[in-house]
């Protein structure tokens, strides 16, 4: 499967968006002052809903892993994370370009600007879970015996942000208008990239906390050796 065009419903996306934003702004709507901000919110995510559209590019391989290098199509993805993958672990990569579109809010008050923003990315988030669900459901049909990775990618696990660029070689994001700015970002804003590692249900993956890892030069080793 090659860049294969993944549209994602909002109104699916609603319920665990809504989480996202309310955790993000901190609002519980246990108090009046709570629940007028969320009624603000409500306002905002309709002007925001006029522009939003959950969409992913897909694309499956079968890469070459050798200790923190994965090479796809010839591009080398260096992650320190993948030095936890144990040999012959990997099965296949699903590599993905997600966006939200442009989430856009006609208002010029600082407040709606701040809850238009965490509308998007509190979307985006949204769409990586269900992406995420959809991508197992194939690995399903594939195969009962493997398990699926958290998102790894550019600025996560080690990886370089840099590594957007190489990214975009291997699926093409203008299927869903996605573009890169000559600074590195990804246009619109809220899109983001990375892959899905399908691994063999006895492999090791790294633990969640290690997702904001900075990337040590000396890796994960130099990780275990300071813990123990």
């Amino acid at each position: 499967m090659k860049n294969h065009v993944i549209k994602i419903q909002t109104k699916d996306a609603f319920s665990l968006a809504k989480l996202y934003f309310l955790k993000t702004c901190g609002i519980g709507l246990e108090t009046d002052k709570h629940n007028r901000m969320w009624d603000r919110a409500k306002q905002v995510y309709e002007d925001v809903s006029k522009n939003l559209q959950l969409q992913a590019v897909l694309s499956v391989f079968t890469p070459c892993l050798i200790g923190k290098e994965m090479n796809i199509n010839g591009r080398i993805f260096s992650c320190n994370g993948f030095e936890q993958l144990g040999h012959n672990c990997l099965l296949r990569v699903y590599a993905y370009i997600l966006t939200a579109g442009d989430c856009k809010v006609n208002s010029d008050q600082i407040v709606d600007q701040l809850y238009g923003d965490i509308w998007g990315t509190s979307f985006l988030d949204a769409g990586r879970v269900l992406l995420r669900e959809q991508i197992e459901s194939i690995e399903k049909r594939i195969s009962g015996e493997s398990v699926l990775s958290e998102s790894f990618g550019p600025g996560y696990y080690g990886m370089e942000v840099t590594k957007v660029r190489d990214l975009f070689h291997v699926v093409d994001p203008g299927l869903i208008h996605v573009t890169l700015h000559k600074s590195g970002l990804m246009l619109p804003l809220k899109s983001c990239g990375g892959f899905f590692l399908s691994v063999k249900e006895e492999c090791n993956l790294p633990p969640r906390n290690c997702e904001s890892c900075i990337g040590n030069p000396a890796g994960c080793h130099f990780c275990q050796r300071r813990i123990s």
